[in-house]
């Protein structure tokens, strides 16, 4: 991530196209899978990501290794399944997360229900007819997960008021 950095601040500076446009002092970032793993490190590690999303990933730096989660010091959204979100080494992940951090299980998930497969795979399938129910069920979840991350982001980059985020967190504190 400091190379893309890197690299996006001499465009900024440098090239005619991009001179001025970006806001390199609201920086975060957003990973699926391993990716969640990626920006779990890349928000511990550079000072220019100022919060991250991790989309049914893990802490863990590490493929089946007994290792320590990555600890989470910046504001940091973890939207997972139920599967990924049950049993006590989940709960073990989030063990050093500060208090801009939020958990969000989305319940009916799979792991790549944060992915646009659901919406693809529904049209292009075996049979004659698009499976339209499947398809609704997929964008749902993606429509729901774009919400979530574009209010965390919303919140932690730009300032601006996140209702759905922090009405989830008044709730959970009941």
């Amino acid at each position: 991530m400091r190379f893309v950095l890197d690299q996006l601040q001499k465009m900024n500076s440098h090239d005619h196209f991009w001179h001025s446009h970006l806001d390199l002092s609201k920086v975060g970032i957003v990973g699926h899978s391993m990716g969640g793993t990626t920006a779990a490190l890349a928000t511990q590690e550079e000072s220019r990501i100022l919060a991250g999303v991790n989309l049914d990933g893990s802490t863990y730096p590490g493929m089946n290794a007994d290792v320590r989660p990555v600890p989470v010091h910046k504001p940091f959204l973890f939207l997972a399944t139920e599967e990924h979100a049950s049993g006590e080494s989940r709960a073990r992940e989030y063990v050093g997360s500060e208090s801009n951090t939020y958990y969000a299980v989305m319940k009916g998930a799979d792991h790549m229900s944060f992915t646009d497969v659901g919406l693809v795979s529904s049209r292009f399938t075996r049979d004659s007819k698009p499976d339209d129910s499947t398809f609704e069920r997929a964008l749902l979840r993606i429509e729901l997960t774009r919400s979530l991350i574009q209010e965390f982001l919303g919140k932690y980059l730009k300032g601006v008021i996140a209702p759905d985020l922090d009405l989830t967190v008044q709730i959970d504190k009941k």
